[in-house]
């Protein structure tokens, strides 16, 4: 996904990124490749997401004015998604036997799906 929009961005804005970004992304995917083998998924998804945000950050004066509108959504629902993962990895056991019968998990859905349409609302217009 990550090089889908860094190829987009590149196409839109025909600059290519500094030596430095690259050497940072480079290292980000290093980790993002150790991290799906060697780590649990939410390390996978804190490197995906670090890879993205660094992707919007650097290319967001470059961007049109609506998809820089929502870059700050994405960024919020990324973090927040990112937090509630965290929350149920670390807190499910604690969750369940207060509420046993309560759908923990929908938020982490429901936030995903926001974030997916905005996404794809957004870049569709690239």
């Amino acid at each position: 996904m990550n090089l889908a929009f860094f190829y987009a961005f590149y196409c839109y804005t025909n600059k290519l990124p500094s030596y430095e970004f690259v050497f940072y992304l480079i290292a980000l995917v290093c980790f993002d490749i150790y991290s799906i083998f060697n780590l649990t998924i939410i390390y996978y998804l804190l490197s995906q997401s670090a890879i993205f945000i660094s992707l919007l950050v650097y290319y967001f004066p470059l961007l049109p004015n609506f998809i820089q509108n929502s870059v700050y959504q994405i960024i919020f629902l990324v973090v927040t998604i990112i937090l509630l993962f965290l929350n149920e990895k670390y807190n499910c056991d604690k969750m369940i036997k207060i509420y046993p019968d309560f759908p923990y998990h929908i938020f982490i859905e429901t936030t995903g799906i926001v974030l997916f349409y905005i996404i794809c609302s957004n870049f569709y217009r690239l």
